[in-house]
């Protein structure tokens, strides 16, 4: 049984109920535009209040071992993940990637809550692969490149 709050917000959304705030947009905007090498992260939360997807928070310059120290044991997040793309034809790419962050030790209910705004990310940011990720300590570099080559990017 679910607790609390949480238990009408869950009962009141339909399975595809995503508000994705004007912030996000707004942020995701500056996001695209910049094409950082080193990579960049715009990370977003849902609030459990409104049950919108909202901006938690942005780096403009960070590499995926560090993104992983900033990550929460419990909390699951959004990543939206954008770095230069060396391939081994030589050819250049910035993809952006969603991660779905999912800590193993992430209760049902906030599962639940992370699990519904996916397809309509997906289909605001037109992206058409989720890496869904449970161990903060995985991501890295290699692992980004393992899930993009899966996804034949």
């Amino acid at each position: 049984r679910v607790h609390g709050g949480i238990e009408n917000i869950l009962t009141e959304m339909s399975a595809n109920d995503c508000v994705i705030s004007e912030e996000v947009q707004q942020a995701y905007k500056e996001f695209w535009k910049k094409r950082n090498a080193d990579g960049a992260a715009l990370i977003l939360k849902v609030d459990k209040d409104t049950t919108h997807v909202v901006v938690d928070e942005v780096f403009e310059s960070i590499r995926l071992s560090d993104l992983a120290d900033e990550l929460s044991e419990t909390q699951p997040r959004f990543i939206l993940y954008s770095y230069k793309w060396q391939r081994d034809n030589d050819r250049v790419q910035f993809p952006i990637s969603l991660i779905y962050f999912k800590p193993e030790n992430t209760g049902p209910e906030l599962r639940m809550l992370y699990t519904r705004p996916i397809i309509g990310l997906q289909q605001k940011f037109s992206i058409n692969k989720v890496f869904e990720l449970e161990d903060a300590e995985a991501l890295s570099e290699k692992w980004l490149i393992q899930q993009l080559q899966a996804a034949h990017y």
